[in-house]
């Protein structure tokens, strides 16, 4: 976290700074209002990304799914 933000937000209870490799959805859902920098929406779409393109499907994604063969 940069130095300036930390000093400025000490004193209020009502803010709260998450690093973005702690950020989680409960974290992101607990507030009501949600402000990232753009270097962390950067991180996050890098990261979303890789995972979704990470495994290849078991089964196209295009045919329809069923649990009893």
């Amino acid at each position: 976290m940069p130095e300036n933000i930390e000093k400025a937000v000490a004193g209020l209870k009502t803010i709260t700074l998450i690093p973005v490799i702690g950020l989680n959805v409960h974290s992101m859902l607990k507030h009501q209002t949600l402000v990232l920098t753009v270097a962390a929406v950067d991180f996050l779409e890098k990261k979303l990304l890789w995972h979704d393109t990470r495994y290849s499907p078991l089964y196209p994604f295009s045919m329809p799914y069923s649990d009893i063969p």
